[in-house]
């Protein structure tokens, strides 16, 4: 220990300047490595609340979950319920079907699906109100279009998870992805609700070949590969790309995405929407939307701190190496008197980890008593990640980084032999 303090009274008294900017560049680079954690701990934490819409990311209070947060992996997560005026208005499935094939080709994976209901006929007031009169509708037709990574899909939607956990006593399977992308003629559908509804379903009849139930759905037949009790019961599914043109929107729509969108993003899901459906659309196009300039301004303050961060490594390095060519005498004496190139080593590592801890513990102090209430004015929930937990890991990340990159550049220099030493300064 005393071959450690005589060199730091050296090193601080011989070479004042080299030790002022070791201390400074010590410093900086502590106190950008405590800033840097702060601005993304900040950002990765609290980035729902830098959002300009939140909307389908928590509950809405609509199913008793009023400020409940979706994981991602939750099928509520980022679902929209798209309501549409069709008593008055009218659309075919053929209309839409380019909004669709839009959609999914815009934002492919980001979108998870597209779902629609559909009705053989038309539902305007006049058919709604004579079916409520029987109190039993005709069996509705659903269809869902989604493209993960360029392909048609359905098994890597939430959709198809969301049904399987579900308890609709459900017998078969569901589509399988060649399907989907072949159009082939096949449906999900209950053989038994269809015959014995109350009311017969236009364009809708059922038939039986060796046990094998299928579905003649305006002059279209589709093959029953699963059916479900309920939940499933009252509806007919088929893949989009293969159902019929001359089906019919019904009350409304789902759209489910799998992240927030941006505001471009944004602007061109409400275009496309307003444009095929226009005057149809009841409820607002309110959708997550992620204010991106925050994002960015966050992601360049991260590397620029990174940056800076490496560059006060390297100056580090460079002045550390100075000092050790300073002292390549003492470092010559040291090697001729018997001193192993392990010992001299851990002597010139605990002097600058010694002058480390130090310079760390002050530059914390000082960051969180003076710096951080100033910076939370910037950064608003930057308070809230720092402990003295945090203070100790981001410790330990630098000592380590210093050790090292210090370890390096001292074996490098105390490689060479007494002669060497003494030669360079001749």
């Amino acid at each position: 220990m005393k071959y450690v303090l005589k060199n730091l009274k050296q090193f601080a008294t011989k070479n004042k300047l080299v030790f002022t900017l070791f201390i400074v560049c010590q410093v900086a680079s502590i106190l950008i490595l405590l800033l840097s954690y702060g601005v993304y701990m900040t950002y990765k934490e609290n980035i729902d609340k830098e959002y300009i819409s939140t909307a389908g990311l928590h509950g809405d209070g609509i199913f008793g979950d009023e400020d409940e947060e979706y994981s991602e992996d939750d099928y509520r997560y980022m679902m929209y319920t798209i309501d549409l005026d069709t008593e008055n208005y009218t659309k075919t499935l053929g209309e839409v079907k380019p909004m669709l094939y839009e959609l999914t080709d815009y934002f492919d994976s980001k979108l998870d699906y597209v779902e629609l209901v559909l009705m053989t006929e038309q539902m305007n007031s006049e058919a709604i109100e004579y079916y409520s009169t029987q109190q039993a509708f005709p069996v509705g037709i659903t269809t869902m279009l989604a493209k993960h990574d360029g392909e048609y899909t359905f098994e890597k939607t939430t959709l198809l998870r969301s049904y399987e956990q579900q308890e609709l006593g459900f017998v078969g399977r569901f589509f399988t992805d060649e399907e989907i992308q072949n159009g082939e003629a096949v449906c999900i559908a209950n053989a038994e609700y269809i015959n014995n509804n109350a009311v017969q379903t236009e364009g809708l009849s059922i038939r039986e070949d060796d046990g094998e139930y299928y579905v003649n759905l305006l002059g279209n037949e589709y093959k029953i590969i699963g059916q479900g009790s309920s939940g499933l019961r009252s509806y007919m599914y088929i893949p989009l790309i293969n159902a019929p043109d001359e089906l019919y929107m019904y009350s409304g729509m789902f759209v489910k995405f799998n992240e927030p969108l941006t505001v471009e993003e944004n602007n061109k899901y409400v275009s496309i929407m307003n444009e095929y459906l226009g005057d149809m659309l009841v409820n607002d196009l309110d959708v997550a939307v992620v204010n991106v300039d925050k994002q960015t301004f966050y992601n360049t303050n991260i590397w620029l701190s990174v940056i800076i961060a490496f560059a006060a490594a390297i100056n580090l390095a460079v002045l550390y190496r100075y000092v050790l060519t300073t002292r390549r005498k003492t470092l010559a004496i040291f090697r001729l008197t018997g001193a192993t190139k392990n010992k001299i080593r851990r002597i010139y590592i605990t002097e600058t980890l010694g002058i480390s801890v130090v310079i760390f513990v002050i530059c914390a102090v000082i960051f969180n008593f003076a710096v951080l209430p100033w910076l939370t004015k910037y950064y608003p929930y930057c308070a809230e990640v720092y402990n003295l937990k945090i203070y100790g890991i981001m410790f330990l990340i630098y000592a380590a980084i210093s050790y090292i990159v210090l370890n390096a550049m001292i074996i490098a220099q105390i490689s060479r032999s007494p002669v060497e030493l003494l030669r360079e300064g001749t």
